[in-house]
Parts: structure tokens; C-alpha cells; sequence
């Protein structure tokens, strides 16, 4: 996507190998893949809503966020330790 004539993929790893420099324990690479996972991941879902014919709005309902959230956390909580999950995440 081009933003005044650059890529966006351009600009993103850029900002990562700043972050990089900062945080020699960051890996820029990871980033990038999280990145570009979350392009594919919306483009994924507002493609096929439009290739249905959906709208924006039917994927906004807060029954629909709670259902996947919800068993996001579920599905993180049986697969993680107790003592994981309580720690306090490391940034």
C-alpha cells in the first residue's frame, strides 16, 4: 500500500530495525512476519466478507467478538501452565 510514494512495508521495517537498535534482544524479522500475518489476516476477512457481499458492520457485533475472544482465551488458558498465565508478561 503506498503512502506518499513509499511501500508501507518499507516504512514498518524501518521502524522495526530502530526498534532493533534499541533492543539488541529484539528480533526485527519476527516483527516483520507479525506484520505482515496481521495484512494477510485482515485481508483475509474483508475479502471474503466482500466476495459474500457482507458489509462492515456484520463484523462488528459485540456476540461475535465476545464468541471469539472468548475461546481465544479458553484455548490459551488449557494450553499455557497456570504459573504462566499468572506471571507478569515480560515486554
Amino acid at each position: 500500500m503506498p503512502i506518499n510514494g513509499r511501500v508501507l512495508g518499507r516504512a514498518a521495517v524501518q521502524w522495526l530495525t530502530q526498534n532493533h537498535k534499541a533492543n539488541p534482544n529484539c528480533d526485527p524479522r519476527a516483527g516483520s512476519a507479525s506484520i505482515l500475518g496481521l495484512v494477510v489476516a485482515f485481508g483475509g476477512i474483508i475479502g471474503g466478507l466482500v466476495m459474500e457481499g457482507g458489509k462492515i458492520s456484520d463484523i462488528t457485533q459485540v456476540t461475535a467478538a465476545i464468541v471469539v475472544l472468548g475461546g481465544t482465551l479458553g484455548a490459551v488458558m488449557v494450553t499455557s501452565p497456570l504459573a504462566a498465565l499468572i506471571a507478569r508478561p515480560r515486554v
